[in-house]
């Protein structure tokens, strides 16, 4: 006789016990991404449905950023965006503003309350109010040719692009 255990995740997948870190390889230190002058912008990394749908039924509690030399008065947050379109993040789930950062350096987020990871693609953004000229809030990886082409996503308005693909931001 045949039979199979169902845990309800998909693909079967056993119910998580681990704590994993999910990311693209870099270290993020070697350039920084920065806006002529002051405004609101967004850096994003996607993780598709391809990578995430193993950690369906875990919950993402913390997100690490680098921030390269941002200005004290930026307004610099958080943000975990759904499934959406292949170039663009859905709707979005949680923002929460850091009350306090250090730069350069990594920074940690830990959410009120874990979001619940459902295999589908899911978007971690930066949001920066960048307030003053000539602040490089955003550290990006310094070799533009190791780039993971879901970890490079940038939007100043509604559309999203690569920053590698931008040959106007410096």
């Amino acid at each position: 006789e045949e039979f199979a255990i169902s845990t309800g995740k998909p693909g079967g997948a056993p119910e998580p016990t681990e704590d994993v870190t999910i990311h693209y390889p870099g270290d993020n230190t070697g350039n920084s991404v920065v806006l002529t002058n002051p405004g609101e912008w967004r850096g994003a990394a996607k993780f598709p449905a391809s990578m995430m749908n193993q950690y369906a039924g875990m919950e993402l509690s913390e997100v690490m950023v680098y921030l390269a030399s941002p200005t004290d008065g930026d307004d610099i947050s958080v943000q975990i965006y759904g499934m959406g379109l292949d170039y663009a993040p859905g709707d979005l789930i949680v923002e929460e503003f850091f009350s306090s950062f250090t730069y350069p350096d990594w920074n940690y987020m830990n959410f009120a309350s874990p979001i619940p990871i459902t295999g589908e693609d899911i978007w971690v953004s930066i949001y920066i109010n960048q307030t003053q000229t000539e602040s490089f809030p955003l550290g990006i990886d310094g070799d533009p040719t190791g780039y993971n082409i879901n970890g490079d996503w940038f939007s100043t308005g509604p559309g999203w692009g690569h920053v590698t693909d931008n040959p106007d931001i410096d």
